[in-house]
């Protein structure tokens, strides 16, 4: 499988909710209080709210994030965020950079942070399930 036929939406809809299966992803995750299909977090909501302001006007985070079509648009938004903010500092835009930007967050991955263990396993886990990418 080449990079060009994976579809990032599909795989972080898979790593984080096993394509919407599971229903615990549909109430505030506990430990880093993301919600929905996509798991996005408060902070992501807010960067795509601020780069898309007319798209995202009016919708709360909890009604956006729940509802399966626009949870998956707001992850595609956020991918676009995490695109930007990459360039800006001469990233190189993968899916393995994109992926790691998703999870760890933007700054993580900016600052050569590394992840940790959850990181780690979440690139693991979607190059067992989806074949090799960069």
């Amino acid at each position: 499988m080449s990079e060009k036929d994976i579809n990032i939406l599909d795989m972080i809809h898979y790593l984080e909710s096993r394509y919407g299966k599971d229903k615990s992803a549909y109430k505030p995750n506990p430990k880093s209080g993301a919600l929905g299909p996509y798991q996005l977090k408060r902070g992501a909501w807010e960067d795509i709210q601020r780069v898309f302001p007319d798209k995202w006007k009016g919708l709360k985070f909890e009604e956006a994030l729940i509802d399966d079509n626009l949870a998956r648009e707001a992850a595609s938004d956020y991918l676009k965020v995490i695109s930007m903010h990459f360039r800006n500092f001469n990233i190189p835009i993968t899916t393995a950079s994109l992926l790691a930007g998703y999870k760890a967050g933007m700054g993580t991955v900016v600052k050569g942070e590394g992840m940790n263990e959850e990181g780690i396993k979440y690139l693991e886990d979607a190059r067992n399930e989806f074949g090799y990418f960069e």
